[in-house]
C-alpha cells in the first residue's frame, strides 16, 4: 500500500509542475551558461499600452536601436545607440534628442558643453560633445527635396544670392538691404544695378545707384545744369523771384510749368526807354529856388552817377537852388562844375535838363537854352571874342573857360 502511494505522488508531480517566481524565490540568477536568453517580449510593433519599466525588443529597428523601455504610461523610448537620423540639440536642457521616421524618440544624450539650437549633428564624440556640421549649398547637387535642406537656408556671411520666390520682410525688426557708409566711402568699382546708402548725404539724397560700370549716380534727385554744365544735384529745385523778375511755378496735373516775366516797375524796357518816361522827373508845385519832382517807379535812393531828365515847372530865380526827388531830401542844384549856382536865366520852365547826381549835388549837364547862364544878349561873336556881359559868363572869361561851363 505504501509503495502504491509513492508512485501516485510521483506521478502527480510529473503532470503538474510547480512554477517558480524568480523575483521572490531565486537568488544570484546566472544565465551565462544558458544556450539562449530572451528576457523580454519581441516584435515589430510596440505594444499600445505599457507601464513604466516594461521592456520590448523591436526586431525591425535600426541595429543598435532595438531596445525600447516604457518610460511613462503608454510611452516607449528607445534605449541606447545613436544611429544616423534627425538629431536636434536643446540649448536650455543641453540634451541631444534624436527621433526616427515615426517621430519616436530613440536616444537622448546629455552633452558636456553647450550647443546651438537647431544645429545639425553628425556624430557624438567620446567626450559626449556633439560634432556639428552645417551643410553648405555647394554640397547639395541634383534634384533636392525640402527635407534635404537645413531649417535656415540663408548663410550669415553675406554671400547669399536670392534669385527666386517672394521675399517678405514686412515683419522684420529692421531691414538693411544695401551697403552703407559715407559718401567718401562709395566703392571705387561697381556693376550696373548695385545700390549704396550714403549716411552723410542730405536727407532724401542718400541712395546712390550704379548706372554704369564704376559710375555711381544719386537716385531720385534733380540734376540742374547751366549752359550744359552741372550746377548740382538735389532732391528739390527752388525757383526764387529776383528783383525785376517775376517767376510763376504751377502744376497742371500732367507737368510743372515755369513762367518768367519782367517787372516793368523795376526793369527798364525798350518801350519805356523810347517814351522817355523812365527817367522823366517833372516838377510841379515848386518854387523858383526849391523844386520837387517825382519818378515812376518811385526812386528808392539817391545814387552817385544817376542821371535824370528834369523838367522844371517855373523859371528859376538864380542863386542857391535845390531839387527834392520823391521826398528823398532836397539836394543843391549846381552848374556843371558842381560849385556855381544857377543864374537867374539858367532854369527855364518847360525846358528839359539833363542833371546828374555826383553824390552830394545835382549838376546841370545840358538842356534848356542857357545851361551856362548866358545872357540872351550874348552872341556867337561876343562869346568867340571871350567877352560876354551877363550871367555866369563875365567879360573877363575866355572861350576855354566858357567851354568848362
Amino acid at each position: 500500500m505504501l509503495r502504491m502511494l509513492l508512485v501516485v505522488s510521483w506521478g502527480l508531480t510529473l503532470t503538474a509542475q510547480t512554477q517558480i517566481d524568480l523575483r521572490t524565490q531565486a537568488k544570484n540568477i546566472d544565465f551565462s551558461a544558458a544556450n539562449s536568453t530572451r528576457p523580454m517580449k519581441t516584435g515589430t510593433a510596440l505594444p499600445a499600452t505599457c507601464v513604466a519599466g516594461n521592456m520590448f525588443f523591436k526586431t525591425d529597428a535600426p541595429a543598435g536601436a532595438n531596445l525600447y523601455g516604457c518610460t511613462a504610461a503608454n510611452t516607449w523610448s528607445v534605449q541606447g545607440g545613436i544611429p544616423m537620423g534627425n538629431c536636434q540639440y536643446n540649448a536650455t536642457s543641453q540634451i541631444l534628442t534624436c527621433t526616427d521616421s515615426s517621430s519616436n524618440v530613440y536616444t537622448t544624450v546629455e552633452t558636456a558643453t553647450g550647443g546651438t539650437p537647431g544645429q545639425w549633428v553628425d556624430y557624438i564624440a567620446t567626450t559626449g560633445i556633439p560634432h556639428t556640421s552645417q551643410p553648405a549649398f555647394s554640397q547639395i547637387s541634383g534634384t533636392v527635396s525640402t527635407t534635404q535642406l537645413p531649417g535656415t537656408a540663408m548663410l550669415t556671411n553675406q554671400g547669399n544670392a536670392v534669385t527666386a520666390g517672394t521675399q517678405d520682410f514686412s515683419n522684420a525688426a529692421h531691414t538693411l538691404p544695401m551697403k552703407s557708409g559715407t559718401t567718401a566711402m562709395l566703392p571705387p568699382s561697381c556693376a550696373t544695378g548695385e545700390t549704396y546708402f550714403a549716411t552723410d548725404a542730405p536727407a532724401g539724397d542718400n541712395v546712390y545707384g550704379c548706372t554704369a560700370a564704376n559710375v555711381w549716380t544719386a537716385q531720385g534727385n534733380l540734376s540742374v545744369k547751366s549752359g550744359g554744365v552741372t550746377v548740382g544735384t538735389r532732391s528739390a529745385a527752388n525757383f526764387i523771384t529776383g528783383v525785376g523778375l517775376i517767376g510763376t511755378v504751377s502744376d497742371d496735373g500732367s507737368e510743372i510749368n515755369i513762367q518768367s516775366a519782367l517787372d516793368t516797375a523795376a526793369v527798364e524796357t525798350q518801350s519805356g526807354e523810347q517814351s522817355g518816361s523812365a527817367l522823366l522827373c517833372a516838377s510841379s508845385g515848386g518854387s523858383a529856388s526849391q523844386y520837387t519832382c517825382t519818378l515812376s517807379p518811385t526812386l528808392a535812393a539817391y545814387t552817385g552817377g544817376m542821371v535824370l531828365h528834369w523838367k522844371p515847372d517855373v523859371n528859376g530865380a538864380g542863386g542857391p537852388t535845390t531839387l527834392n526827388v520823391d521826398t528823398l531830401g532836397a539836394a543843391p542844384v549846381k552848374l556843371a562844375d558842381g560849385v556855381t549856382n544857377p543864374g537867374s536865366t539858367t532854369i527855364a520852365a518847360g525846358q528839359l535838363f539833363d542833371v546828374w547826381y555826383d553824390g552830394s549835388v545835382f549838376r546841370i549837364g545840358s538842356g534848356g537854352g542857357n545851361s551856362a547862364g548866358l545872357s540872351p544878349a550874348c552872341t556867337w561873336s561876343t562869346m568867340e571874342s571871350g567877352l560876354c556881359g551877363t550871367g555866369s559868363v563875365t567879360a573877363a572869361m575866355t572861350w576855354a573857360q566858357i567851354e568848362v561851363l
